[in-house]
């Protein structure tokens, strides 16, 4: 079950006097007036005792997480990338090689163009578009998840939210200085991640992934990993969920999510909503402010190692007829199943309404699924992985680049990719693919554990453009304007438009 916390931790943790209560009212109400008549910064919301502000410049377009926005849609309406990746305009080389090539973070990017990324030491670094770098912060702690991007306050202060791997801290960092705003404890012991998880960031709320002291133990030595919800203006806890159902379905026994990709619905109704997939396939919708779980759906093929996922789900920034939800899994670890069902399919790509958790379509792929999805243009793009027939990842293994309609799952095209010349890429073991990301212009980018970047016409799945980076790859592009931006686990590479050849 969820827990509520007091009025008073959600206001503002260890004041829990009427004077607080009242301090915090009567200002929200000052504030809320001067916004409305435009003297202000900001306008507010408060639901539950959640203080939420919404600066106006909270629209200012960013890529903002992983897969660009809270809805982790992975497309971009303003801007395009280029189409030709033949030469990277800069590169910049993360810290700690050979022996910690192992930068697993996506790049994000602010209205300002500015690009800020984790890196496999325990820093967080800022640089401008033009690859200089603007700050470093060294948070004590290596290995960190793709953080979120978010206006948080009444002045309207863009604020960068992470979590390390160890310590159940959630960070705050003032995104113009990389200062900490922020720093709190919301769980014990590690996040139960192991490699590209997630911070989320919207409507007053960050959520993360971690551990709770109540966690249910799986085969009586592995906790599961529980998600929480904290003020993002104070860090107060506001809710926590550990109660996960079905069996493990990682060797590390973990019920709850793995690579943990929160989908945060600003403007769901009644109230902003938060939806995940959980490393056995089934996803999980919550209310976003009050914890409440609105609807569960069940693995594919019902759960007990008949289906897993390392990867994720994906929510249109367009309409496409209904609020979908689109996630990756996959089948086919038990022979008995897949026998019984007269398949060799191993990828399961499905379609869920948002209101309702009812599964709209549901499309078996050749090949695994290890990447979340990114929509765009009534499209549905994902990175596939072929394995051997005893599903035993080797060299030389192909993959291919996937879409579909976004209205009734039917595969579009597929383009097949390089070669894999190694295992892991030279420097890293990737997952098979990184997410998605599609431009303005239709051009969808992508990293494949081969080590190369492709640019894709949308439309027809015509290879426009690809580079080797020697280097695996784990994090997902970021879109700029006119630039695109590729986290392999050794550098960050900028491709411009305007780089010449």
């Amino acid at each position: 079950m969820a827990s509520q916390p007091t009025e008073q931790s959600l206001l503002r943790p260890g004041k829990e006097d009427d004077k607080t209560r009242t301090y915090f009212r009567t200002h929200t109400v000052a504030l809320g007036i001067a916004a409305f008549f435009g003297l202000g910064i900001a306008a507010f919301l408060v639901v539950g005792g959640i203080l939420t502000f919404l600066p106006r410049n909270s629209t200012k377009v960013m890529w903002s997480g992983k897969n660009g926005d809270a809805m982790r849609s992975g497309h971009s309406s303003a801007f395009s990338g280029p189409t030709s990746l033949a030469k990277a305009a800069w590169t910049y080389q993360y810290p700690g090689l050979p022996y910690l090539a192992d930068d697993y973070e996506s790049p994000l990017v602010d209205a300002d163009g500015n690009v800020f990324v984790g890196e496999a030491v325990g820093t967080v670094l800022k640089l401008s578009a033009n690859g200089a770098v603007l700050w470093r912060k060294d948070l004590g702690a290596g290995g960190l998840a793709t953080p979120a991007l978010d206006y948080s306050d009444a002045h309207g202060k863009l604020l960068l939210y992470i979590t390390p791997l160890v310590g159940g801290r959630m960070l705050a960092l003032d995104a113009s200085s990389g200062a900490v705003v922020l720093n709190v404890t919301y769980g014990r012991g590690t996040t139960g991640q192991g490699d590209g998880w997630s911070v989320g960031a919207a409507a007053g709320v960050v959520v993360v992934s971690g551990l709770a002291a109540d966690a249910p133990m799986v085969r009586g030595m592995v906790s599961t990993p529980s998600v929480f919800a904290l003020n993002a203006s104070t860090g107060a806890p506001v809710w926590g969920f550990s109660a996960f159902e079905g069996p493990a379905s990682l060797s590390n026994g973990s019920y709850g999510p793995y690579n943990f990709l929160p989908i945060i619905v600003v403007d769901d109704k009644p109230r902003p909503s938060l939806l995940y997939e959980t490393a056995d396939g089934a996803v999980v919708k919550h209310d976003l402010w009050r914890g409440d779980v609105l609807w569960r759906l069940a693995p594919p093929l019902g759960g007990d190692n008949q289906t897993t996922t390392t990867a994720g789900c994906a929510m249109a920034s367009e309409p496409v007829g209904r609020r979908m939800l689109v996630c990756v899994s996959n089948v086919g670890y038990s022979s008995q199943i897949m026998s019984a069902l007269s398949l060799e399919l191993n990828g399961v790509i499905r379609a869920i309404d948002v209101a309702s958790g009812h599964v709209v379509w549901q499309t078996y792929t050749e090949f695994f699924g290890e990447a979340a999805p990114a929509i765009a243009h009534g499209r549905v793009y994902v990175g596939l992985l072929g394995f051997s027939t005893s599903n035993v990842m080797t060299p030389g293994h192909k993959g291919n680049m996937t879409a579909l309609n976004a209205s009734t799952g039917a595969i579009l095209w597929q383009t097949p990719t390089h070669e894999n010349p190694t295992m892991g890429a030279a420097s890293c073991v990737p997952d098979t693919f990184n997410n998605a990301a599609v431009g303005a212009d239709g051009t969808v980018y992508f990293g494949w554990w081969g080590g190369y970047v492709y640019a894709v016409d949308g439309k027809t799945g015509t290879i426009l453009s690809s580079f080797q980076t020697q280097s695996g790859i784990q994090g997902a592009p970021a879109i700029g304007d006119g630039v695109v931006y590729f986290s392999t686990c050794e550098h960050l590479y900028a491709f411009k438009k305007d780089t010449p050849p």
